[in-house]
């Protein structure tokens, strides 16, 4: 009897892929000699030579793992600065600073500051691995639902674009939400210091981790919508240079020529798989800035395309100041509320989930062992204190393990552990994203359905039912420990009135067309 959806068994599975061994293990279990006789002088057999050319083969994909590890290194960093520098643009409409240059410039420059922090402590003191701390898009979707409520909704008049930024916003201040991350941190610092992840984890399977960071990426599909349509023409141009070069180019190597060991060497490098997106982003500019110098772009800011156009924030580099330090409470004084943090608290459950994740793949790729439970313990209280500095500096976010930025492919990746088979599967997981989706629409087409005639209970269930994430990780959650998992009997293939018949006499497990044949095998010694 084998049971397909296991609560513990597929979570280790989950969050524990097991690793390449290590390199040379195999080598060194097996002697050396420089001949082709063994070691007593005999002649090597054709088998021992056929183990030599395997070796040599392995040695030689080793490798080219190794290179591909190089690739993949400079790859993470250099999506990781896209992925930091995204999440302060997406808020900056909901804090009211869209038309502010300088204060955008600032909350970039202050993530930036406190994720090159917070990858000093990661590295050095938390688990030790080579990976970026930067922004979390798991924390954007509380911060977009408490960012709408009535009272943080921006006013009519706009702000000086020519402003540097260095005092506090009006309206949309992010004290909230620098409040709302401060006190979440402190449950992932408790995480991590008690070595509770792990039992959180035992209940926590791909039903419920799929949904949460599905719905953290389709959460911002309007967001996305927003971007993408000041110019449709531009954001498919760009889309499609970066499809052209991660995909179709990335097999191509472009000869470059270094200095290494006193000469020049000319070698291949695979220069459009790593960096697809730097040159379709590059590609989409050059194209709008000679849109721009030929005037073909509209030169009124009230005509569609107006936006694409490159010289339309020339005073945000103009009004810049030439240095300029972020420190700490330069927006205000963190302010607090239940319902602010409650939602926070699930952006910083899934941000831990993601990270543990993030853990292994980055041990795995980078030749590292798996990161030990201690490890990883401290590199979860170690986000939680970067998610409070995050809070104090004033980025509007938090931070994680800033490793991989396809959000809605991380989460479908985790159905690979998963019966899609299952009825009970699919209906899970079909009804927490479905609900996910559905329910945060409504309620924030319909803000003033709640009214319990306490106004801070209205703002936590306001709050918790427009995160998306909350809904469908909630119901997903719950469906999958408390709906029986479906079993599998493996008899259902048996003779019928015959199985007894079977068992009893030795002579049929030799039988390779009956049932007792299977069992035979099973219990052969090795």
């Amino acid at each position: 009897m084998n049971i397909i959806s296991e609560h513990t068994t597929v979570r280790l599975c989950l969050l524990h892929p097991l690793p390449p061994p290590p390199k040379g293990q195999d080598a060194g279990d097996r002697t050396q000699t420089s001949d082709t006789t063994g070691v007593s002088g005999t002649p090597r057999s054709v088998v021992e030579e056929e183990e030599d050319e395997e070796d040599e083969e392995e040695e030689e994909e080793d490798e080219e793992e190794e290179e591909e590890v190089d690739d993949g290194q400079d790859l993470h960093y250099i999506l990781a600065f896209g992925g930091i520098i995204a999440v302060p643009l997406i808020l900056a409409e909901p804090l009211c600073i869209g038309d502010n240059n300088g204060a955008k410039s600032q909350l970039i420059s202050t993530i930036f500051l406190v994720s090159g922090l917070c990858t000093l402590l990661q590295t050095c003191v938390g688990n030790r691995l080579p990976i970026l701390q930067g922004g979390t898009f798991s924390l954007i979707t509380p911060t977009l639902a408490i960012l709408a409520l009535p009272k943080w909704q921006c006013p009519t008049t706009t702000a000086d674009p020519s402003t540097n930024g260095t005092t506090p916003l009006a309206v949309g201040d992010p004290d909230e939400i620098q409040g709302a991350i401060l006190v979440a941190s402190l449950l992932q610092i408790f995480l991590g210091m008690t070595g509770l992840v792990g039992l959180v984890l035992r209940f926590i399977g791909p039903l419920a981790i799929a949904p949460t960071i599905n719905l953290i990426g389709l959460s911002l599909f309007i967001e996305a919508g927003k971007k993408c349509g000041t110019h449709w023409g531009i954001a498919a141009l760009t889309v499609c240079l970066i499809l052209l070069f991660s995909q179709y180019l990335s097999k191509v190597n472009v000869p470059m020529i270094a200095y290494k060991d006193k000469k020049w060497t000319v070698f291949q490098y695979p220069l459009f798989k790593l960096f697809s997106a730097l040159f379709g982003m590059c590609g989409g500019w050059l194209v709008c800035f000679l849109l721009t110098v030929f005037e073909v772009l509209p030169s009124k800011s009230d005509q569609y395309g107006y936006a694409a156009r490159t010289d339309v924030n020339l005073d945000a580099v103009a009004s810049a100041p030439w240095f300029h330090v972020p420190y700490p409470g330069q927006w205000g004084v963190p302010t607090f509320s239940v319902s602010s943090v409650l939602g926070m608290v699930a952006g910083v459950l899934a941000s831990t989930m993601e990270s543990i994740g993030d853990y292994y793949a980055c041990a795995r790729l980078s030749g590292a062992p798996p990161p030990p439970t201690h490890a990883i313990n401290r590199g979860i209280a170690v986000e939680g204190l970067g998610c409070i500095l995050a809070a104090l500096w004033g980025t509007g976010n938090g931070t994680t393990a800033c490793y991989r930025r396809d959000v809605p492919a991380v989460g479908i990746s985790n159905l690979q552990y998963v019966d899609l088979n299952s009825s009970r599967n699919l209906l899970i997981l079909g009804f927490s994203t479905f609900s996910g989706l559905v329910l945060p629409t409504w309620f924030n087409s319909n803000p003033g359905a709640i009214d319990t005639g306490v106004k801070e209970l209205d703002q936590v269930i306001l709050v918790l039912f427009t995160t998306h994430m909350f809904i469908g990780g909630f119901l997903g959650f719950v469906l999958d420990n408390t709906i029986p998992g479906q079993t599998v009997d493996p008899s259902c293939y048996d003779i019928p009135f015959c199985n007894a018949l079977f068992r009893r006499f030795t002579c049929f497990r030799y039988l390779p067309f009956l049932p007792s044949y299977r069992e035979s095998k099973k219990k052969a010694p090795k």
